[in-house]
């Protein structure tokens, strides 16, 4: 199954690029993905913190890589990249993506973080080398707390921003509520975290607040 879902999405993939007429870079990142993910689940997480850095890469490039192929598209239909540019001027279309980009690197490392402190014994007994067996649980949830706190300064960095301009009103206190106030919960539970379960519910609580992030950008169809 997991061979024949590979081959359905390079042929989609293959399929897609040929019929828009875009570049087949965007094949060779598919394949490369295909690839890497391969590794990941063979080699690569049984490493210390390698494997984190992986997936948390590909779920930020994700945002990255639909940006790119929107502007390809944009440059199909007869649109420059200074044209797209110079057309969204007003909402920095270019920063928000990489703030999306940013969030979705940080909340995905420090899940998949948490999810390692949550699965150590069974991590130890399958002989894997991930940080809370080479650091011990404790220095994990610090190493985690310090990312909590970096992404809570990242979202009152975006929410200071967006501050300025009265037409990110919605989204503003979408992100404050939604984002902001879930993600200082997560950091103060986190602060005293010590068994299993405890580490399971801030492993879903940090999904659903990368659920609701990914939702906030429904909200610039009232910008």
């Amino acid at each position: 199954m997991y061979a024949v879902l590979n081959v359905l999405g390079l042929g989609s993939c293959f399929y897609v690029l040929k019929t828009l007429s875009f570049t087949y870079d965007y094949f060779a990142i598919y394949a490369g993905t295909i690839f890497f993910l391969y590794l990941y689940s063979k080699y690569l997480k049984r490493l210390l913190f390698l494997g984190n850095m992986v997936i948390a890469f590909f779920c930020s490039g994700i945002v990255l890589v639909t940006f790119s192929l929107d502007m390809e598209g944009q440059s199909q239909m007869g649109f420059t990249w200074k044209a797209f540019e110079n057309s969204f001027d007003k909402i920095g279309i270019f920063m928000i993506v990489f703030y999306y980009a940013v969030f979705s690197f940080i909340s995905t490392l420090i899940r998949e973080i948490i999810k390692d402190i949550e699965d150590v014994n069974g991590d130890y007994q399958m002989k894997m080398y991930t940080l809370p067996i080479a650091l011990g649980r404790k220095r994990t949830r610090n190493i985690v707390i310090a990312l909590s706190v970096l992404l809570l300064l990242l979202l009152i960095v975006v929410l200071i921003g967006l501050t300025k301009n009265p037409q990110f009103l919605f989204l503003n206190l979408y992100l404050l509520l939604f984002v902001l106030v879930p993600t200082l919960y997560f950091t103060f539970v986190l602060w005293t975290a010590k068994t299993k379960s405890q580490f399971h519910f801030l492993s879903t609580l940090m999904k659903i607040i990368m659920l609701l992030g990914i939702l906030s950008m429904l909200l610039f169809i009232f910008v």
